[in-house]
């Protein structure tokens, strides 16, 4: 069976049971439209399984993963702040997988170091003190860190999230 194929058959019923999970069509729409392509471009890996419980438990993980970046998204900002579009949600998913994929291109004490410094909010001479590290040391991982995903974000171009 072609993609094509396999598209008309389960997309009706994939697509109805992702808008259950998300709650939003237009989501919805595109997690599956992402697992459709996901599995095309894996198809010569792929042997000896059921495509259909293969695209439902896709669909199923990338809904739930749609889920928790959703709800990390409020904490962080808050929902009263501002109304976030579907595409937004998604862009700010996709930026997400960008910055894990920076992270884990770190060298491992560069990394927690910059996770210290960005995601935890210590400043320098916590982390210092911490990792039992001289501050000098600190400085040079956040900036190596910092060098890092400027070359990797310096092609980047924005289109929504109220140009962030």
């Amino acid at each position: 069976m072609n993609l094509e194929e396999l598209f008309t058959l389960y997309y009706p019923r994939l697509r109805n049971y992702a808008s259950r999970l998300v709650e939003c069509e237009a989501v919805a729409e595109d997690i599956v439209q992402e697992c459709f392509i996901k599995l095309y471009e894996k198809r010569y890996t792929i042997r000896d399984v059921s495509l259909q419980a293969m695209l439902f438990v896709m669909v199923r993980n990338s809904c739930l993963n749609y889920i928790k970046h959703r709800r990390r998204l409020e904490s962080e900002f808050g929902t009263h702040i501002f109304e976030l579009t579907p595409e937004d949600d998604l862009m700010y998913v996709e930026l997400r997988n960008e910055i894990d994929r920076v992270m884990g291109k770190l060298p491992p004490r560069c990394r927690e170091i910059f996770y210290m410094s960005r995601f935890e909010g210590l400043n320098n001479r916590e982390i210092a003190d911490r990792t039992q590290t001289s501050l000098q040391n600190v400085e040079k991982h956040i900036s190596k860190a910092l060098a890092v995903f400027s070359r990797h974000f310096s092609g980047l171009v924005v289109t929504s999230v109220a140009e962030i």
